[in-house]
């Protein structure tokens, strides 16, 4: 039987680092998250939008706009979805003929563009964050010491409860529906299957994390230039990888297969089943490095407090560097963050 523990305990990057007494103060002015787009459109018959929001998910920013351009929500693109309780700035594109929306509760349009096609998931880099935890006294010399560490080594990059919704129970659903059979209906089941990804790539990374972080023969390790996974050589050394299970995902070989093997096994399901599954439900997989470091980090003592500054990639976690620098249990630490749809 597949055990689902309510809060799964995760070993972070930095066990032996002293842990800032920090918390999410839970205001969205504390946390700040602005889309860094990858491309930069030629100009067309499309429109994108740059908004500023809070207190609204992407979806529901997403249907509000289009009731106010006269198109279906299914029309509104965008690259990535963003947390709730935060001033969140974000791009959403328009399709050729709908209207420049007007004013709209608690949304500004910062700005709008001229574009050849519809936004897509993935077309931002990544984002940059300004967020402020609350905190009673601070270790100037402990705050240098950590960031040194994360510029250095980066964080474990775990996907956050975000990934797996209110109650917690995402990848039980999406378990459910991989060794069921039946085939995604909508877009909330493909969240529900890949939560159950999710769930199994924080198994593996627990699992490496607490053998001591080996970098072994067989590793699938990230290759910033090529943006996929590769086997380590003399000369490619980046962040070993984890596993997005899935028919057609490239496996390690030695020790790191072992160890993805066995985390598929507590599933009670091994690879030649997962390809059949996984492909009947076109689960095609992916790997994730297992490690993220934080470009442009800074961290500040402010009063009452401390605030950090850093861009991620997409699909990495503020509230995952956040875990790691406080210590807290990872729903602890994405407190009032938790909307079920960030996934960067």
């Amino acid at each position: 039987m597949v055990k689902w523990p309510a809060e799964p305990v995760l070993a972070r990057r930095h066990e032996g680092h002293q842990p800032i007494a920090a918390r999410l103060t839970g205001q969205p002015e504390d946390f700040v998250v602005s889309e860094q787009l990858a491309i930069n459109p030629t100009a067309g018959d499309w429109t994108w939008i740059l908004t500023e929001r809070r207190g609204q998910n992407t979806a529901q920013v997403a249907e509000t706009i289009a009731q106010s351009a006269g198109v279906t929500p299914d029309q509104v693109g965008y690259a990535g979805r963003k947390d709730r309780n935060a001033v969140s700035r974000q791009w959403f594109s328009l399709p050729p003929g709908a209207r420049l929306p007007g004013l709209l509760d608690n949304i500004d349009i910062l700005d709008s563009l001229p574009a050849d096609r519809r936004l897509q998931l993935g077309d931002h880099s990544g984002n940059a964050f300004r967020i402020r935890l609350s905190a009673g006294t601070t270790d100037g010399e402990n705050l240098e010491t950590w960031k040194t560490a994360l510029r250095q080594s980066g964080f474990a990059n775990y996907f956050g409860p975000q990934r797996f919704g209110h109650r917690g129970d995402n990848a039980r659903v999406g378990y459910d529906l991989l060794v069921g059979g039946r085939r995604p209906r909508n877009r909330q089941d493909r969240l529900m299957l890949n939560a159950w990804q999710a769930d199994a790539f924080n198994r593996c990374l627990h699992e490496w994390l607490s053998s001591g972080s080996p970098e072994l023969d067989g590793d699938l390790v990230w290759s910033h230039g090529l943006g996929q996974a590769i086997p380590r050589t003399s000369s490619q050394n980046g962040s070993v990888t984890g596993p997005l299970f899935g028919s057609k995902m490239d496996w390690p070989s030695g020790p790191a297969l072992a160890r993805e093997q066995s985390v598929l096994a507590s599933y009670g399901i091994d690879p030649p089943r997962l390809r059949k599954l996984a492909d009947s439900q076109r689960l095609y997989g992916d790997r994730r490095p297992f490690v993220v470091v934080p470009q442009a980090l800074d961290i500040r003592a402010i009063e009452n407090g401390i605030e950090l500054e850093f861009s991620l990639p997409p699909g990495s976690y503020a509230t995952g560097l956040i875990r790691e620098l406080t210590g807290l249990p990872a729903r602890m630490a994405s407190a009032h963050y938790t909307d079920g749809y960030d996934d960067g």
